[in-house]
């Protein structure tokens, strides 16, 4: 990597603690004390590289919270996928019926990913319904275990 690799290591470590400490939280002393040690350790490779992790402070601002959605594109958008994911039948299928489509949707998957239909035909397929109006759907294989996804099963 390079010097420049060696900088941006700096930074990354510096920037974890600098963050505990600039941000007043419970850890503040033990980030201190780590970032002491981490620029002891730097300072053996070069001088520059523990003022890079000593001095560098990171955006304050959170960076991963979403943001509350007030339009109603997004009761649009679910509604076009419960659409989609029901295939259109909405909510007049009975559970048996969505063990029966989801052990066919079962054996497309497997023959379309290079399987055998056959080698899942032991497979029995339960669906629940969930709070909220969401279906999930469980294989199980002849000897009784579980998978959660078909991709699961693949």
């Amino acid at each position: 990597y390079g010097r420049h690799g060696w900088e941006d290591f700096a930074r990354d470590l510096g920037g974890v603690y600098n963050s505990h400490i600039h941000r007043k939280s419970k850890h503040v002393k033990l980030a201190k004390d780590h970032l002491n040690q981490v620029c002891a350790m730097l300072a053996e490779k070069d001088d520059s590289l523990a003022r890079v992790a000593k001095n560098h402070v990171p955006d304050t601002k959170p960076s991963k919270k979403r943001k509350a959605d007030t339009s109603d594109s997004r009761a649009r958008k679910k509604t076009a996928s419960a659409k989609k994911s029901s295939g259109g039948a909405g909510d007049s299928m009975t559970l048996s019926e969505r063990e029966e489509q989801a052990m066919e949707a079962l054996g497309a998957f497997i023959e379309e990913n290079g399987g055998s239909k056959e080698s899942v035909e032991n497979f029995r397929g339960r669906v629940q319904k969930q709070p909220g109006g969401r279906f999930d759907t469980n294989y199980y294989n002849e000897h009784g275990r579980r998978f959660r996804s078909m991709v699961e099963v693949g």
